[in-house]
């Protein structure tokens, strides 16, 4: 779920206009960081969004409406509906912090009756006895390069048989995106 987001989150950023920052607009943006930081889980918690307050919830939504858009073309471009998913039910957790990991964190933290640090502490113990039995696979070098063989050789099958030229993939391409 978290690369879903990131691959999301990722080409939002890449397709997304933005202009330059200026030293009083990087100013605003570390202000603003810091403030979401130390108090993004209060409600009604309001951010400088060019010279004027908008809160968090609002500039979440409009974020979270345009992610919604990329991830319906990820997931039409890959025939699968994971990222609008992950992007719709990662939308919730603007209004109601106690879904984010962090919030997740901290009622566990309170849960235990354990400092921080002893949490934390008790937290990589469990998460290393986890990994230590868990079983895993071993890939020999012979594997990998037979792997590469024939993902190489389905690759020059796909290419062989692919009868269309590359002007008529964009127009495809950019249609469905």
């Amino acid at each position: 779920e978290q690369i879903h987001f990131l691959d999301v989150f990722l080409t939002y950023c890449l397709l997304k206009d933005s202009a330059p920052m200026d030293w009083q607009e990087q100013t605003r943006s570390t202000e603003n960081l810091d403030t979401v930081v130390n108090q993004g889980r209060e409600q009604g918690l309001m951010l400088n969004f060019n010279n004027e307050q908008r809160s968090l919830e609002s500039w979440g939504d409009e974020i979270f409406s345009q992610l919604s858009d990329v991830a319906q073309w990820m997931d039409t471009a890959y025939d699968v509906d994971y990222y609008s998913n992950t992007i719709k039910r990662m939308a919730t957790w603007i209004h109601d912090p106690a879904l984010t990991y962090s919030g997740r964190y901290v009622e566990q933290l309170k849960a235990s009756g354990l400092d921080n640090g002893h949490f934390a502490l008790s937290l990589a113990q469990k998460y290393k006895q986890s990994h230590e039995t868990a079983s895993y696979t071993e890939f020999s070098k012979s594997w990998l390069e037979q792997q590469a063989a024939e993902s190489y050789q389905a690759q020059k099958a796909i290419e062989q048989a692919d009868k269309q030229s590359f002007t008529a993939f964009l127009d495809t391409y950019f249609r469905v995106c």
